[in-house]
Order: structure tokens, then sequence, then C-alpha cells
């Protein structure tokens, strides 16, 4: 009697590894490395998830519009959006004069809208009030 419960043991273990393994392999962005950030624009930094008081987030795409830069990030809390910016504005705010991040929640199961905050810095006049609205 003990090697079928050893079997079911094993058989559910297993199940159990095969679900978590899969959950990872449908993330499929580890974490970034823990640490001060000297660059948000490196090409490593755009394959792996930051931490974030609500949740975390990623960069999906950068631009550079001659002295202002754009930023369009993913975040599982837009409550994230503005520790979001001053990380970035931290590491790169002396090198442009503007900088606007558009920070997006990930589309919703049911294939609603995802919202989005822009977040928006400039040298001269500092932070905008952020605008939310939906695509």
């Amino acid at each position: 009697m003990r090697r079928p419960l050893a079997l079911v043991v094993t058989v559910v273990s297993a199940a159990a590894l095969t679900a978590c393994a899969a959950r990872s392999a449908r993330l499929g962005i580890p974490a970034c490395p823990s640490g001060p950030v000297a660059n948000y624009l490196a090409d490593e930094l755009l394959q792996c998830w930051f931490e974030a008081p609500h949740g975390r987030w990623r960069t999906l795409d950068h631009e550079f519009h001659y002295d202002s830069l754009v930023f369009e990030v993913e975040a599982t809390s837009l409550e994230d959006a503005g520790t979001i910016a001053e990380r970035i504005i931290a590491v790169h705010g002396k090198r442009f004069v503007e900088l606007a991040l558009y920070v997006s929640t990930p589309p919703p199961a049911n294939g609603g809208p995802r919202h989005i905050r822009r977040i928006r810095w400039s040298s001269r006049e500092g932070y905008e009030p952020p605008l939310d609205f939906e695509p």
C-alpha cells in the first residue's frame, strides 16, 4: 500500500512543479539585478522586471527626440508611475531637457482597455500633473 501512496505523491509533486515551470515560462521575463541602476537605456534592462512599492515594472521601449527621452513602461500598478519616473530622472535627468514616461498596465484578461498614465518632467518646469487616459 505504501507504493501507490508514494506514486500519488510523486505524480502530484511533478504536476505542481510542471505548473510552476509553465507559469514562469509564460511570464518569461526574469527579475532585474538588485542595486542601483547606472543606465536605464541598457539593452539588458529591457529584458527584466524591476521592483516597485506596488508591484513590478519593465521598460517596453524608449526613444530619443533631440534632447528629450520618451519611455514606454508596463507596470502592474499605475500607483508606481511617479516612483518609476523619479528613478529614471535621477539617472538621466542631467542629460535630457525633457523626459516623458507612458506607464501602462498589462492588457486585461477580459480584453478591456489598458490604462495609461503619462508622467512628464522638464529641467525648466519640473513635473507636470500626471495625465491618465485609455487608448
